[in-house]
């Protein structure tokens, strides 16, 4: 049981020394992670927009506005969608070129790790067990 705290304690260091490394010191990272957190927010304020313009289509519908006013309001509204969903791609792309970079660069880490622990650290543990965490931890 005692192995196994040192496995987690050992870990959760080189975890906390991983952020450290590329989401707070490395800017491209950072990059990346504002343009993520810009795009989410892009994206929420369109959504509120959409129910706004609705009201206004249904208000038109009852004071008897033109039907062109209409039109051009449902127009916006096809647009914001189209739009929307366009933003919403992207931001997923992005996304998961981001997240696959880290983990990529997590277990390079981790990898490199491994290979300074002595031959006591494995004749302890189980191969099977240390591969599990390590691919269970780092995704």
């Amino acid at each position: 049981m005692r192995l196994r705290i040192d496995l987690k304690k050992k870990l959760m260091k080189l975890y906390f020394n991983w952020f450290n490394k590329y989401i707070i010191h490395n800017k491209s990272f950072r990059n990346k992670l504002f343009w993520i957190l810009l795009i989410s927010l892009i994206i929420s304020a369109i959504s509120y927009i959409s129910p706004l313009i609705s009201r206004q289509i249904i208000d038109g519908l009852g004071m008897g506005k033109g039907i062109s006013f209409i039109n051009r309001l449902g127009l916006l509204l096809l647009t914001i969608a189209v739009l929307s969903s366009t933003i919403a791609f992207f931001k997923i792309y992005i996304e998961n070129v981001f997240i696959n970079y880290l983990t990529l660069n997590l277990r390079l880490d981790l990898f490199k790790q491994l290979q300074k622990l002595s031959w006591k650290f494995f004749e302890k543990n189980k191969v099977g067990e240390i591969y599990f965490k390590l691919l269970n931890d780092s995704y």
